[in-house]
């Protein structure tokens, strides 16, 4: 039973900085580096923040460390509380901030997501959203027709700006479940109509592979509809 009378612990954000980045980088040395501070001055950090909580959250691995089942359980909490810390310092620090931003984003499951982060720090800004294709949205970036642009990169359609990755997903090949190969056949391919990264890929993976493959099921993409609405108002995007 909890004792209502034992005081709350508050853990610093720098012991929790530093337990998340050891928990990604798995040890001192590259957590150290992460954080601009020396492995002694990690490891003390990591003993204080376990005397603090009162649990083991670290276990030796060899020369990695890896995560108890505390520590596991301490590292979700350590995430959302950093992230907060973040969006709200840069909250303030932006809310002043007015006007459009044009976003070019290709049909993916991030876009929400990101809408949602930029109406929490940017309130009064407004949002302009286009979706269209990855390539085509290095040419309108190029052109200035829009801000940023949020697409999937590749060797073919590389990007000329700075960039930041957002995420990386592997690309899988899906057929039926009684579906068997023959190498001398044309394998049917559904993919998107030109231009298209996963079209080119399939195509030059086959080719290298010495595979026929044939474009059977060309799917079009929607025209680019722009949406503009206070950020705040909604933090999904709309598109048809």
């Amino acid at each position: 039973m909890t004792n209502a009378n034992r005081p709350v612990l508050n853990i610093d954000l720098d012991l929790l900085r530093t337990f998340v980045a050891v928990s990604d980088l798995n040890t001192f040395a590259a957590a150290a580096a992460s954080v601009c501070r020396t492995q002694s001055a990690v490891s003390q950090q990591m003993q204080r923040l376990e005397q603090l909580v009162g649990k083991e959250l670290l276990a030796r691995h060899g020369r990695n460390k890896l995560l108890t089942e505390h520590g596991i359980q301490l590292l979700g909490y350590a995430r959302k509380i950093l992230l907060y810390n973040n969006e709200a310092c840069t909250s303030l620090m932006f809310s002043n901030i007015q006007g459009v931003l044009t976003i070019g984003a290709s049909a993916d499951t991030i876009l929400p997501y990101l809408l949602n982060r930029v109406t929490r720090i940017y309130p009064k800004l407004s949002v302009d959203v286009c979706v269209k294709r990855g390539p085509q949205m290095v040419e309108m970036l190029n052109n200035g027709e829009v801000d940023l642009a949020i697409s999937t990169q590749s060797d073919r359609y590389a990007f000329t700006h700075p960039s930041v990755t957002l995420r990386t997903s592997p690309t899988l090949w899906y057929c039926a479940a009684d579906y068997r190969f023959t190498p001398v056949e044309v394998v049917p391919l559904v993919v998107l109509d030109e231009p298209s990264p996963f079209r080119t890929l399939a195509v030059e993976s086959f080719d290298a592979a010495g595979v026929r493959g044939l474009p059977t099921s060309l799917l079009p993409y929607p025209p680019c509809e722009r949406r503009s609405k206070p950020a705040w108002a909604s933090p999904c995007a709309r598109w048809k």
